[in-house]
């Protein structure tokens, strides 16, 4: 019976000073000030524990975090449409001024190896993001009308995927 541990840490930042102008190819729009880039990420750790209780199987745990990508949040901005009607607009923050949740994954496999001899063969269960957690990747906005009439801007996060499964198999020879 053997029980193995890893880990990993990267601390790290990444900086822009310009974005592409998808209105104008071949003129970048330049900032004043370096920004965090879009998928700066500060901060990332990984940590495995791997038992093998006999010699045919091996759970293994795996934890993975980083610190959350930089995004651009949106402000509600009241506005009086040309008709006169109160209406809502969506004003962006500055780029990248704002930071998402931080990401954090829990996986475990289970595998079982079965040797010949010509070579083995590995086949696994695994559950991916096990405590099913909500990792935000972006946010959408959408104008929407309240009870009342009223406009507003509802915010809805995007997110990784949830608790998955797999099974599978490999084989080496």
């Amino acid at each position: 019976r053997r029980v193995l541990f890893r880990s990993a840490f990267a601390l790290a930042r990444e900086r822009l000073c310009s974005v592409d102008n998808i209105n104008v190819p071949d003129s970048p729009i330049r900032f004043a000030a370096e920004n965090d880039a879009a998928r700066d990420q500060r901060h990332a750790v990984s940590l495995d524990l791997i038992w093998r209780p006999s010699r045919v199987w091996t759970v293994n745990l795996a934890l993975a975090y980083h610190s959350g990508w930089p995004t651009t949040l949106a402000t509600t901005e009241e506005i009086v449409r040309a008709d006169g009607q109160a209406d809502v607009a969506a004003r962006p923050e500055p780029l990248y001024s704002s930071r998402l949740p931080a990401y954090q994954r829990l996986d475990v496999r289970f595998t079982r190896r079965y040797r010949s001899a010509g070579g083995e063969v590995r086949l696994f269960l695994e559950l991916i993001n096990l405590a099913n957690r909500e990792n935000v990747f972006a946010y959408d906005y959408e104008k929407e009308i309240a009870a009342d009439g009223t406009p507003f801007l509802a915010r809805e996060s995007e997110s990784w995927f949830p608790l998955v499964p797999s099974i599978g198999a490999s084989c080496s020879w």
